[in-house]
């Protein structure tokens, strides 16, 4: 069978054209042909030749196809343009890495090209400002170290004026009495110098034992003879190191007591 509609041949029996769509119509049953029968001949005494007669024209009806229900074919459609599509998106994505490419060339070089000798520039700098801070540094250490010695300097000496001022409020300095003293109250000395002498005084009739102690390391006392005649005697006073001590006499005879403070220096 044939479209009615676009003329290409179709399956017998299709309802609808596979290539245009057109719903095909039902074709009439062929008539059926007349029988055709010989032509009978008189028989004469002359026989004339009769011409043959013509075959009836018949008119052969256009065929329509059967109804039947079948479902129209989907029709088919190029997947070129999905195809496109994809392209597309992938001309697209290169394009945008070759941009980000781009821009990260530019970057590189603008590093180099600019923000390189200024950074360099900007090191230099940096290393100056160092050694002057080093520079500085060392300075205010040496103050500090300065500074810390005077302070313990300034401590050491607050707690050897503490002392002083102990000994001197609470003992009787350099005299007990006119007949039990010495000849000096304080004593200063550094701790490079050479021994001092102090003297001391016992007037008394009888005889009598003088003796001693000291409070504190920053010197040495001794006599310098264990028994005298007289009322005075001499004593050897030996600097050691920094500090303050305490030199106090006693003697045997009364309850008499003074003491002489020995201050050493630096």
């Amino acid at each position: 069978m044939f479209c009615t509609t676009c003329g290409k041949k179709l399956e017998e029996g299709t309802k609808f054209c596979i290539y245009c769509g057109a719903k095909q119509e039902d074709a009439p049953a062929p008539a059926a042909e007349p029988a055709v029968t010989a032509p009978v001949y008189e028989s004469t005494a002359s026989v004339e030749e009769s011409p043959a007669p013509e075959a009836p024209a018949f008119e052969t009806p256009t065929p329509k196809a059967p109804s039947f229900d079948v479902p129209p074919v989907a029709p088919v459609f190029d997947e070129a343009p999905a195809k496109k599509e994809g392209k597309g998106k992938k001309i697209a994505l290169i394009a945008v890495i070759g941009v980000l490419i781009l821009a990260l060339i530019g970057l590189n070089a603008y590093q180099y090209f600019v923000m390189a000798p200024k950074t360099a520039d900007e090191l230099d700098d940096a290393k100056s400002d160092l050694k002057k801070a080093e520079a500085k540094y060392d300075e205010l250490k040496d103050e500090y170290d300065e500074l810390e010695g005077l302070y313990d300097s300034a401590d050491s000496a607050s707690v050897d004026l503490a002392d002083i001022c102990y000994y001197a409020q609470y003992n009787n300095i350099g005299y007990a009495s006119d007949a039990f003293h010495t000849d000096k109250a304080v004593i200063v000395l550094s701790e490079d110098d050479y021994d001092e002498t102090l003297t001391l005084t016992l007037a008394v009739d009888t005889a009598v034992t003088v003796s001693y102690d000291l409070e504190g390391y920053s010197a040495d006392v001794s006599f310098d003879e264990d028994t005298w005649e007289g009322d005075t005697t001499t004593l050897t006073v030996s600097p050691l190191e920094k500090g303050v001590t305490l030199l106090s006499f006693y003697n045997d005879v009364n309850s008499e007591t003074f003491s002489v403070i020995i201050i050493v220096t630096d």
